[in-house]
Parts: C-alpha cells; sequence; structure tokens
C-alpha cells in the first residue's frame, strides 16, 4: 500500500489485467498476467516463435515486400482489408 492507503500503482484498481507485447527481448513475445496490491502473478507466456510479428514478416516475404524490415507494409495494409472475403476455419480453435 502507498503513503494514506493507496495502492502504489498507477491504475488506481485494485485488480487490473496485464498484457505485455514484445518481439522478442527475453525470448517471449507476449506475456498475459494478473496485477495485485501483491504484485504480478503471470498467467500465460507466448515464446517468440509465435510472435505475430513474424507472422507479417513472413508474409511480407512471400509477397515480394522485401525482407525483415518491411513487415509493416502488410500490417498497415491489414486495416483496410475485409474480414468476410474469406473463410479461413482452419484459424479457429
Amino acid at each position: 500500500m502507498g503513503a494514506g492507503g493507496e495502492l502504489g500503482h498507477p491504475s488506481g484498481f485494485d485488480e487490473v489485467a496485464v498484457l505485455v507485447v514484445d518481439g522478442h527481448g527475453d525470448g517471449v513475445s507476449a506475456t498475459l498476467a494478473h496485477g495485485t496490491a501483491d504484485g504480478l502473478k503471470v498467467l500465460r507466456q507466448f515464446p517468440f516463435s509465435q510472435s505475430l510479428g513474424w507472422f507479417y514478416e513472413t508474409v511480407a516475404e512471400h509477397l515480394g515486400l522485401g525482407n525483415w524490415t518491411s513487415f509493416g507494409k502488410p500490417m498497415g495494409l491489414a486495416g483496410y482489408g475485409n474480414p468476410n472475403r474469406y473463410t479461413l476455419d482452419f484459424l479457429t480453435v
């Protein structure tokens, strides 16, 4: 607890969900955690091999848009797509 009985966290909530998405700084591309006044409890981590950035990198190379530095091109174009155009049943859980 902080001074005056407040939590020492900027959100102001007693409990929070924490999502950290990174390239592969420490071998992890994403972490989901539960935050309380006692600290963070990691619920799930995804290895860098499952990085969404690597997916976009592969798509960019396949489309001939360039090397690993060109992943931003398909990421930017994704916002202009029509999500109902194709049925991607293989992506469902």
